[in-house]
């Protein structure tokens, strides 16, 4: 995808490339760059390009955006799609904007060559399926614990992959056989420090296959997945009341305690310490 239509190559010598406006945080993961930008009320960007493929998430504000010949009007939770070197040009509305900014790096660009054709080609995506990954990556960038790299690039590959859907066509079929296995692998290995790639690898398909058929069939995102097997784990034990919690966060998969509060919270509506004595008050009256 790096290598773009000739005429794009020669205009875009010719035009400047761009920031993506004030840069609040950057995350890099296996061949993606995520970049949460904000930019001012009324600013205007003339004529610029990106070096990257880049799928950008309008996650507040607004703007509008021309791309391809056409203009398009972007709100929250449109996804646009931006091939290497296509020229572009945005005036931001009144309240400014914020965006997550994907971009794909030459290494995972050479893994999606076979669909070329369909990614090298502009759009603006605002239909259902896209607005729901949309909030859905913007929810995840919220998180902060260990499985939110799993989750995010998830994430990223399931739009690739709605987005090469949305080009080309894909036919739909049953569970795939080897789902279970990653189900099963991720059930065994939860408290270990996993990768999207690695689980992936160990179920025998491309990162991207394996991303979708997690939505497709379970219902969530393998980040999502792994992080709930992790809290139930964490769960059962804060319920036997025999570990620390420092320990228990520690065999769960997470990295640090307080993301492990954060997350437990979210997941049980208590701090591990307070669901901890809850579980014992109701034991204690049910002895």
């Amino acid at each position: 995808m790096k290598a773009m239509r000739e005429v794009n190559q020669q205009t875009a010598a010719s035009r400047p490339r761009v920031t993506f406006g004030q840069e609040l945080r950057v995350v890099n993961l296996d061949g993606f760059r995520i970049i949460e930008a904000r930019h001012q009320p009324l600013e205007a960007l003339g004529s610029h390009y990106h070096e990257e493929f880049a799928i950008s998430v309008v996650t507040g504000g607004g703007f509008q955006e021309k791309l391809s010949r056409r203009e398009y009007e972007c709100s929250r939770y449109s996804i646009l799609v931006k091939p290497a070197g296509e020229i572009h040009a945005n005036r931001y509305g009144r309240t400014g904007a914020r965006s997550l900014v994907v971009l794909v790096e030459s290494a995972r660009a050479t893994s999606l060559q076979p669909f070329a054709a369909v990614l090298s080609r502009a759009a603006h995506l605002d239909r259902g399926p896209f607005r729901d990954l949309a909030f859905r990556f913007q929810r995840e960038w919220a998180h902060h614990d260990s499985a939110s790299e799993i989750a995010l690039e998830s994430l990223a590959l399931e739009m690739l992959a709605e987005i090469v859907r949305e080009g080309g066509g894909e036919s739909r079929s049953g569970a795939p056989r080897w789902l279970r296995y990653a189900v099963s692998y991720i059930e065994a290995e939860f408290g270990q420090a996993l990768t999207l790639a690695g689980i992936a690898a160990a179920a025998g398909v491309h990162p991207a296959s394996l991303a979708r058929a997690f939505r497709r069939y379970l219902g969530c995102s393998a980040g999502a997945f792994l992080r709930r097997k992790r809290l139930e784990f964490a769960a059962r034990e804060l319920a036997a009341g025999q570990s620390a919690l420092s320990a228990i966060a520690a065999d769960a998969g997470f990295y640090d305690q307080s993301h492990f509060t954060c997350a437990f919270r979210e997941f049980a509506g208590a701090t591990p310490a307070e669901y901890r004595r809850a579980m014992l008050t109701r034991s204690h009256r049910q002895s």
